[in-house]
């Protein structure tokens, strides 16, 4: 079968959460190759610019990786980025430049602006692939892989087929291994560990070679699609804004915040990089916000420490890959190593003292999802890929699916928790209150020496005279007969629930009658009463309470019958 590596190649695109890349299976021998994109890089950063007055052709309103990172640092709310953490949603969720656009649109985006600077390298028409292959991270659901497919049709890169990110990568290290002078039979146990910009992949497979057959048997898949560099980002930020007391919350110029934020991640990004390679790190901005300048330096072990959180949780999903697998962490021959965060000296040490074995770090990390892809894409079209031999492919299906369903159950459990912790905090809220009132009743109960004890009955007729609001307190003036002595004075609301003061006001209309006990008497004849048994309003103080607390307790049982099936 003859084949045009050169203007009509199968294809193989990684569509990554931060940096995107596209290569070429070249030929039997050769193997796949990465193009160089976005004025001679090798990857393209996935973000895109829109920008409704830049030009009258639509497809020019749009621009995508160098160019739009530097056009957005700018003007922020025209530029999109780390959209796939958002690829299940197909709606027009993400506002850029006054418009709204879903997730597949942008993605769309990205994987146009990467094939036309392939196609820019030729004559124009002469270039056309001959079928691409669009990589998605291991535990996309349906609805995210379709919505993906959405987009590599728009894109018009005549899309083949969808593979997971992992099983791309080891497509790619299985080609490497691969031994033709092989006379005996031969096989690992290699655990593919990628950590991205965005999401977390851990494909465990079993690569057999013999001289007449190459079978690669994916055992195990596990990991994380809202994990990554990104992650990694918020906490080094976190750590930057805390150490230089500089606070990006409640900013009057949103202009201003979304600046901040830009030059922000600019920073962060080289500050970890940096941290990669030695111990500490100088990082300053001049105005970050106006008057307001960002000067420290930044140690290794301050970073490692932010991050432990995602660090634990690399642990757990690891732990939970061995269980699916039934096998046990030394039972793993090999590891290899892809993507950007797979660098960061402490993942390496956390693989090297939970699993202990060899580490292979890929010649090229951040392109071998696409040379997979690429060497898919082949094997696909029936092109040679392994010489002669027979090649068997086998993934799990029923583990993805685990996988994901693991995953889905995980977030459900930390929505319970939130859940029961918020139960927790209204009700020790209401405990607080009512121990309040209680106290403030005990308080007031010691009348002034001219009344009795005996006066201070229940259910005396009380009449609101004004509703009262200002900006610090609220409440109502009232008046009554207080055994033949008429009286006014002033209820406060605000004492019992100043988030509920305004609405609590509005419940009390001029001229209606209500109960109370009173409390005291003062000379000037002001009375003070108690709120907490007015008949006419039992209760009230404490609905918004209540109506959480009832809600959270028939959402708990529905929870926990999902999680029990």
């Amino acid at each position: 079968m003859s084949y045009d590596w050169q203007q009509n190649p199968v294809l193989g695109i990684d569509l990554g959460t931060t940096n995107s890349a596209i290569a070429y299976w070249r030929g039997e021998g050769k193997g796949a190759v990465p193009y160089q994109v976005d004025h001679g890089e090798n990857t393209l950063q996935s973000v895109v610019y829109y920008d409704l007055n830049h030009s009258t052709d639509e497809q020019q309103q749009f621009s995508a990786g160098k160019s739009a990172l530097i056009q957005g640092a700018l003007n922020p709310s025209y530029m999109a980025r780390e959209f796939k953490r958002r690829m299940n949603d197909a709606s027009p969720c993400m506002l850029l430049g006054g418009r709204k656009f879903s997730p597949i649109e942008l993605s769309a985006e990205v994987l146009k602006k990467i094939y036309s600077d392939v196609t820019r390298q030729f004559p124009e028409g002469v270039f056309q692939s001959r079928s691409t292959v669009v990589t998605v991270p291991y535990d996309f659901d349906k609805i995210a892989c379709k919505n993906t497919e959405q987009a590599a049709r728009m894109a018009n890169i005549n899309f083949k087929k969808l593979l997971q990110e992992p099983i791309a990568a080891s497509l790619s290290y299985a080609f490497d291994q691969v031994d033709e002078t092989l006379r005996y039979e031969k096989e690992e146990k290699i655990l593919v560990f990628d950590l991205g910009g965005g999401t977390f992949d851990l494909t465990l497979f079993r690569l057999q070679q013999n001289p007449h057959k190459l079978m690669f048997e994916v055992l195990a898949t596990g990991g994380h699609s809202k994990l990554g560099g990104i992650d990694f980002d918020e906490c080094l930020t976190k750590v930057l804004l805390e150490r230089s007391k500089i606070s990006l919350e409640n900013i009057l110029e949103v202009k201003h915040e979304k600046i901040a934020r830009r030059k922000l991640k600019d920073l962060v990004i080289n500050t970890k990089h940096t941290l990669s390679h030695i111990d500490s790190s100088y990082c300053s901005i001049i105005d970050l916000l106006p008057g307001q300048h960002l000067d420290l330096t930044v140690g290794r072990q301050d970073f490692e420490l932010s991050i432990e959180f995602y660090l634990n949780k690399i642990k757990s999903i690891l732990s939970q890959l061995w269980q699916r697998a039934k096998i046990q962490p030394n039972q793993v021959d090999r590891i290899i190593l892809v993507g950007g965060s797979s660098r960061i000296p402490c993942i390496r040490q956390l693989l090297i003292e939970n699993i202990r074995s060899d580490i292979y770090l890929h010649p090229h990390p951040d392109l071998c999802v696409a040379e997979g892809a690429a060497i898919y894409a082949a094997y696909l079209e029936g092109l040679p890929v392994f010489g002669n031999r027979e090649v068997e492919i086998v993934t799990n299906e029923n583990d993805v699916n685990i996988s994901i369903l693991n995953q889905k159950i995980e977030e459900v459990c930390q929505q319970v928790s939130s859940l029961e912790l918020q139960l927790i905090e209204k009700k020790n809220e209401i405990k607080t209150l009512e121990k309040e009132l209680e106290k403030e009743v005990e308080k007031k109960q010691s009348p002034p020496k001219d009344l009795r004890i005996g006066n201070l009955v229940e259910g005396t007729i009380i009449k609101i005279t004004k509703n009262y609001h200002t900006g610090n307190e609220s409440g109502i003036i009232i008046k009554g007969n207080y055994e033949g002595l008429m009286f006014k004075g002033f209820l406060h609301i605000s004492n019992i629930s100043k988030a509920f003061v305004q609405s609590i006001s509005e419940h009390f209309t001029i001229g209606q009658r209500i109960k109370g006990v009173i409390l005291k008497v003062n000379p000037d004849n002001n009375v003070e009463i108690s709120t907490k048994v007015l008949e006419d309003y039992s209760g009230e103080m404490l609905e918004n309470m209540d109506q959480v607390m009832s809600e959270a307790e028939v959402r708990l049982p529905r929870v926990r019958q999902k999680l029990s099936l």
